[in-house]
């Protein structure tokens, strides 16, 4: 038997097709700008307000959120953090061909964007930041309040990409609760206020593959009627509604009972590991990675734990030095499982020592 721990699942919630119902129609077989669908509305309006923005809008998935929201605002300056997520980087290669500036500013660095500011000079255009929420990579929520004060003389607008945080991150934290409360994302988290366009996917803490865009309603509104996927793509399917908003309701109802489960258990794992001797990467979020080692041997210890029944990852992020073995925990998981998979990565890290880096 495996254990699988690359799922990123973290609250254990699989939407079976005896928890979500039927439906007359999987799809409307229109494109989305002319969905009329009430339960798409209700699933933007519930995420809008969890995530404590004035209006949200569904769409397939991030990729087709980021394009409309770019494509809204053709002839807006961009800086994208150096280390964020590709996807959210893909629709700017035409933005670059035609002229209008894009730029890179150091990760998780509100000075060096405010330098990047500066050096761009204004020309009349809005700045556009680009930055994701959690950087699974050094296990650091973004600085949201640095970045929006740093924009605040420019009038610009912070694009977070909180994929990872959404349903784990939330209002409140505190030592007892890190996570917060209410799972509505790294804004809620920091406790920030100002102008925040969300890109978020529902794929990882809600487990329903659908995106939202969530901000000040005239930014959504823009992206709304300007935005060209809507006209040639169609909207999220009756699964993925009902999905999205069954576990809107698991997290009105038990979401932080499921957070506190989660925590309990990443910290469990995180002092077998310690008390065996072997080095785990900062903070508390579900995505538990070793410290940094050459590619060959994580390669070697991935390769090993998947032999013993244990199947991790080996991720080389862009912010964080070497390549490091890398698993994934989530609330469903029982304690035995969490003590054997902490074994046996604290086995693999041993045996692997002296496994020799390429030249």
């Amino acid at each position: 038997m495996v254990l699988d721990l690359t799922g990123s699942l973290y609250l254990g919630l699989r939407h079976t097709s005896a928890e979500l119902g039927g439906w007359d129609a999987l799809t409307a077989g229109v494109p989305a700008a002319l969905d009329r669908a009430g339960p798409a509305r209700s699933v933007a309006a519930r995420l809008a307000g969890l995530v404590g923005a004035e209006a949200g809008l569904l769409f397939r998935s991030t990729l087709h959120a980021f394009l409309d929201l770019f494509s809204s605002c053709p002839d807006d300056a961009v800086l994208v953090d150096a280390a964020s997520y590709p996807v959210g980087r893909w629709p700017l290669a035409g933005r670059r061909c035609a002229g209008v500036p894009v730029r890179t500013f150091p990760h998780q660095d509100p000075a060096g964007l405010d330098r990047c500011l500066r050096a761009l000079g204004g020309g009349g255009r809005r700045p556009l930041v680009l930055a994701d929420g959690y950087c699974t990579g050094c296990g650091q929520a973004a600085p949201v309040a640095g970045y929006l004060e740093t924009l605040r003389p420019h009038g610009g607008v912070l694009v977070l990409d909180d994929t990872q945080a959404l349903g784990i991150l939330g209002r409140h934290p505190g030592p007892g609760a890190p996570y917060g409360h209410g799972g509505g994302g790294t804004v809620r988290w920091a406790g920030a206020g100002g102008p925040v366009l969300l890109v978020d996917s529902l794929a990882k803490g809600f487990g329903a593959p659908l995106a939202v865009v969530a901000g000040p309603a005239r930014l959504v509104e823009e992206i709304r009627t300007r935005g060209p996927t809507r006209v040639h793509s169609s909207a999220p399917t009756a699964a993925d509604l009902r999905a999205a908003d069954r576990a809107l309701t698991v997290n009105e109802q038990s979401g932080d009972r499921l957070r506190a489960r989660l925590l309990w258990l990443v910290r469990r794992f995180r002092r077998r590991l310690t008390d065996r001797g072997v080095r785990l990467g900062s903070g508390e979020f579900p995505v538990q990675r070793l410290d940094p080692t050459d590619r060959r041997r994580a390669a070697a210890m991935c390769s090993w734990l998947g032999a013993a029944g244990l199947r991790s990852l080996v991720t080389v992020p862009p912010c964080s030095p070497g390549a490091a073995v890398t698993v994934v925990l989530t609330a469903t998981l029982s304690a035995p499982q969490v003590d054997w998979a902490a074994d046996l990565l604290a086995e693999a890290a041993h045996r692997t020592v002296g496994t020799r880096a390429p030249l």
